[in-house]
């Protein structure tokens, strides 16, 4: 992978137009483009006379375009000078005698809690006992930590697994940390350490370090963006003024000086996906050849399958901050509603609050306000009809599940009871091993008490999956993430392993789509059971899928991430089963029909 990488981008040969590549056609879109990054000494080859045009970029090699972009473009060559051996280089020197050495960005030692106030720590995570033995006879104790030129003494602290040197006076070493953290020094060999350090040498690091990090597929918003820093002549020949998906003004800027032209007609620019080689080649020729710069002016979205309806709400305003795939809080001076996708507005019962709901499903949780009572009088209540499907009772804790159970408790000691859609009492709940309130799809993870491990149970608590995992989470849409010593997987209801991965730090996002992080680079992807995976980045961290589409802030995107409308709303909540979902615009309240 290390060579495919040095390949791809290595400094190219003096071939120039006359460069022929079996894989780059002469009446390709892309063959221009091709040829003028290559005369340029910004792209060559992959590999035996191909370019690859279809292979996606990853952000190192991003990161090392955008940086013979900015050079070649103020009249450099694109050839990036040597960093110097000792950038980034560290000893850090504990008690005992022992040195450590490393470089800031060599993926084992990082950088955390970086700011003015905080100050930052040098952390790397204990991966074995005998070395967590050692850091706890360290930790306390006073170190020596040299980084380049600079030496700054501290000590040296174990917290959990993670072993960190905190010095005595952060500002000896904060610039210097400072620079490390928005772009961190690679290990000498690897092939964009000269890109990294050309960063920082030209005062690009931490312009470049929201943009780029060093693993993981690239996306086109990570590399238009730095096109924007990178570029010296973005003179508008569009005129531009807004995009169905994005409201990004360096996005704008690019479209406005024809470098860019979206994914169709409408101008979805689509900054979620991957960028291939052809793609970063049309946009980085565009950048250095004014003259084929491309004129543009978008069609009307109007192709969108959706309808709006405005709903009547005089004297009501909206909480956004509560909203189900049916129901919408409204609040007046006088209390609160629910106001019904249809436009039925439904009162809550006088005497009543709202205390607690499961926007995947119709029901909400009521408390009654009775002064002279020393409990809680909670009941849950069909936001559809207004009928209490469970009457108020002394309850110190009502939940309900994802697919539409109820849990009670009456006090600390007492039995849970489960209860179905309809009120009726389906079983009382033992409280030695299964997470009850993560009863989901007829399963409840449960702790083994023998052996430790996780496992499912039904509402009877018996065993449906045996217990085989160090950590279990409930089900939806058919899926649920359990932990093993190899890494967090997705299993179905049959306890079968759809899919592995190394990164602990997974979450299902609804429509099929899990997200995962990797908490060493902080790259973050989206990924299915079946192993199709689009990096994500720092978009959409925490949008989920509804019955097909992303409520995404401003918009809608459906299930592949495609623009369902344009970026009109004030917010977006999630769709119900017949397509039907909330939106607010300028205080409107408005039903949507996909």
């Amino acid at each position: 992978m290390a060579l495919t990488l040095a390949l791809t981008l290595s400094l190219p040969t003096l071939a120039a137009h006359h460069t022929v590549f079996s894989d780059v056609p002469t009446s390709s879109w892309f063959a221009e483009p091709v040829a003028i990054c290559t005369d340029a000494n910004l792209m060559n080859g992959t590999d035996r006379g191909v370019f690859s045009p279809e292979i996606r970029l990853t952000e190192a090699e991003c990161l090392t375009l955008a940086a013979r972009i900015h050079n070649v473009v103020r009249g450099g060559n694109g050839a990036l000078s040597s960093a110097p051996a000792n950038w980034g280089r560290f000893t850090l020197t504990t008690s005992d005698g022992t040195t450590q050495t490393g470089y800031l960005g060599d993926g084992i030692w990082s950088l955390i809690h970086l700011s003015k106030v905080d100050n930052g720590h040098v952390c790397r995570t204990i991966t074995s006992e005998a070395e967590k033995i050692w850091a706890e006879c360290q930790t306390g104790q006073p170190a020596t930590f040299q980084l380049e030129d600079k030496t700054s003494t501290g000590t040296v602290v174990l917290s959990g697994n993670f072993f960190y040197f905190e010095p005595a006076y952060y500002t000896d070493l904060f610039d210097f940390i400072r620079q490390s953290y928005y772009c961190p020094a690679p290990n000498q060999g690897q092939w964009y350490r000269n890109a990294c350090w050309y960063a920082v040498e030209h005062g690009l690091a931490e312009k470049f370090a929201s943009i780029f990090g060093t693993g993981g597929a690239a996306t086109r918003q990570e590399f238009a963006a730095s096109l924007t820093v990178a570029s010296t002549d973005l003179t508008p020949i569009n005129t531009i003024t807004a995009l169905p998906d994005t409201d990004d003004k360096d996005i704008l800027t690019l479209y406005n000086a024809g470098i860019l032209t979206g994914t169709d007609a409408y101008g979805t620019f689509a900054g979620v996906l991957p960028l291939t080689r052809a793609e970063a080649a049309a946009m980085a020729a565009r950048v250095l050849r004014p003259d084929i710069r491309l004129t543009f002016t978008p069609e009307n979205p109007t192709y969108v399958p959706y309808t709006l309806t405005e709903l009547p709400i005089d004297g009501w305003t909206a909480d956004s901050s509560w909203v189900s795939q049916n129901l919408l809080m409204l609040q007046n001076s006088d209390g609160s509603a629910l106001l019904h996708i249809d436009g039925t507005l439904l009162p809550l019962p006088e005497g009543t609050a709202f205390s607690g709901w499961n926007p995947s499903v119709p029901f909400i949780i009521l408390e009654k306000q009775d002064s002279n009572q020393a409990f809680h009088s909670l009941g849950i209540m069909d936001g559809n009809t207004g009928e209490m499907i469970l009457p108020f009772g002394p309850y110190e804790i009502c939940d309900i599940t994802s697919d539409g159970y109820f849990i009670t408790r009456r006090y600390s000691c007492s039995e849970s009871i489960l209860w179905d859609r309809k009120g009726n009492q389906l079983a009382v709940l033992s409280d030695d091993g299964p997470q009850w309130y993560r009863f989901c799809e007829g399963l409840a993870p449960c702790q083994d008490s023998q052996t430790g491990l996780y496992g499912y149970t039904n509402a009877i608590g018996a065993w449906t999956i045996p217990p085989q995992w160090i950590w279990a989470n409930g089900f939806q849409d058919g899926y649920a993430i359990v932990s093993s010593q190899t890494g967090s997987q997705i299993i179905d209801q049959t306890g079968k392993v759809l899919l592995t991965s190394p990164y602990d730090d997974l979450h299902y996002q609804g429509g099929g789509w899990f997200r995962h992080t990797d908490r060493t680079t902080g790259d973050s992807f989206w990924l299915r059971p079946d192993g199709t995976m689009l990096q994500n980045g720092w978009l959409m961290s925490d949008i989920t899928c509804t019955n097909g589409f992303f409520p995404c802030g401003h918009c809608y995107l459906t299930d592949r991430f495609a623009p369902a409308t344009p970026r009109i709303f004030d917010w977006t909540g999630p769709v119900g089963p017949n397509g039907s979902a909330f939106a607010g615009k300028d205080g409107t309240i408005y039903s949507i029909q996909f």
